[in-house]
C-alpha cells in the first residue's frame, strides 16, 4: 500500500515537472531579439496596444514624452516556425505631438514587462522601424492600437 502510494506521489510530481516545462516558453535574450530584427522583411507591420493615454498639448504646447507599448501578437519568420518578437513584448516610443504633427518615433524593444524594468533590451528598434503618426487634436488613448512599420 505504501508503494503505491510513493508511486503515485511520483507520478504526480513527474507530470508536474513535464506540464510545467511545456508551458514555460523560452523569451528571446537582447541579443536574440537584435539578431531577429535583422531577419525581419521590411514593410512588415506588427500592432502595439499603447499602456496609457498620450495628452494633446495646450494651445502653443509641445509634447514630447518616453511611452510604452505591448505587442499584440507573434511574429514569425517567413516560414512561421520561429518567433522573432513575442506577443507582449514591450516597445518603447518616443510621443510628440505640437498640435499640427503628432507622432512615435520608436526606440527600444523588451522581451517582455521584466525585461523592460531591467532594461534588458534591444536599441536598434528606432534603426529598422518607420515612426507611426497619430491626430494631433485627439493624442492617443490607452489601449489604442498603433501599428510599426519595418523599413
Amino acid at each position: 500500500m505504501k508503494s503505491n502510494m510513493y508511486l503515485s506521489k511520483l507520478f504526480y510530481l513527474i507530470l508536474s515537472f513535464f506540464v510545467l516545462s511545456c508551458s514555460n516558453e523560452t523569451l528571446p535574450t537582447p541579443n536574440k531579439l537584435s539578431q531577429n530584427l535583422g531577419v525581419i522583411p521590411s514593410n512588415t507591420v506588427i500592432s502595439v496596444i499603447a499602456k496609457d493615454n498620450h495628452n494633446v498639448p495646450k494651445s502653443d504646447g509641445v509634447i514630447e514624452e518616453p511611452k510604452i507599448y505591448a505587442v499584440l501578437d507573434n511574429i514569425y519568420d517567413e516560414d512561421g516556425v520561429e518567433v522573432l518578437i513575442p506577443k507582449g513584448a514591450i516597445v518603447t516610443g518616443i510621443y510628440s505631438n505640437d498640435g499640427v504633427t503628432c507622432k512615435v518615433s520608436w526606440q527600444a524593444l523588451y522581451a517582455n514587462k521584466k525585461a523592460y524594468s531591467q532594461k534588458q533590451g534591444t536599441l536598434n528598434f528606432r534603426n529598422v522601424t518607420q515612426p507611426s503618426f497619430c491626430n494631433p487634436q485627439r493624442g492617443i488613448k490607452a489601449n489604442n492600437r498603433l501599428t510599426i512599420r519595418f523599413n
